[in-house]
């Protein structure tokens, strides 16, 4: 009752979807698991695994020109950016039934 779910159809990373990330892997089953909520009290995006890591891979070869950074406790795809005036990194659209949402 206090969740909103939406229905994940897919990710791209720049441009391009992800291969691996199907609209199954968010699928809500007939006892409640499973599923995409919109969580606005924060700021972490979490997704299953699978998606996660398909995603996150699609990104760092995106951003293969920027300088790594250690990991951080969950934050496993971390860039040192300093001392650059301007970055670019690839688009991440989330693909909604009927809305992309192309995270800023």
């Amino acid at each position: 009752d206090t969740f909103y779910y939406v229905e994940l159809l897919g990710i791209s990373v720049g441009g391009t979807r992800v291969p691996g990330v199907a609209a199954s892997l968010f699928k809500l089953d007939q006892i409640g698991n499973g599923g995409v909520i919109i969580d606005s009290g924060t700021s972490v995006t979490r997704l299953i695994r699978p998606a996660y890591i398909a995603m996150r891979d699609a990104f760092r070869v995106g951003a293969r020109t920027l300088k790594r950074a250690p990991d951080f406790s969950l934050f496993d795809t971390c860039f040192d950016l300093s001392n650059m005036n301007e970055v670019k990194v690839p688009t991440v659209v989330l693909h909604f039934r009927e809305a992309d949402v192309s995270l800023p």
